[in-house]
């Protein structure tokens, strides 16, 4: 099953949404400021990640709000700071997060996305070129 992890508003979520109907992917929306992640959740979108700003946004305004005021670099926390800091500031996330639990497509990028297409369907996924 696939999990997009989204906020009200965004357009790249809307946009990610509409792809995977359009190409007849069922999934699961997950609205991150409805419902906090588990750190279970967290550490597995880490886990797929390549690195922390996969999962991360660096101009998120908790990111920069707390650079601010800190004067703290958010790479520089501890993992479970971090994932604390996430729970607690879960709009610091990129958006929209799209998993099948085996990869992790940070964003709206359709050529990105069609990795989550069965292997049959990939080559004929509707991409705007």
């Amino acid at each position: 099953m696939i999990r997009l992890y989204e906020t009200g508003g965004c357009l790249s979520c809307r946009r990610a949404k509409a792809w995977l109907e359009e190409n007849g992917i069922s999934y699961r929306a997950i609205n991150i400021q409805n419902r906090t992640l588990s750190v279970q959740e967290l550490k597995h979108l880490f886990f797929l990640a390549t690195d922390i700003y996969d999962v991360i946004s660096k101009r998120s305004v908790p990111v920069a709000t707390f650079k601010r005021t800190h004067c703290f670099e958010i790479e520089d926390f501890s993992f479970n700071k971090l994932i604390e800091f996430l729970q607690q500031n879960p709009t610091a996330m990129k958006r929209p997060l799209i998993t099948n639990g085996k990869i992790l497509i940070s964003g709206f990028d359709e050529d990105e996305i069609t990795a989550l297409l069965p292997r049959e369907k990939r080559w004929t996924a509707r991409v705007d070129l």
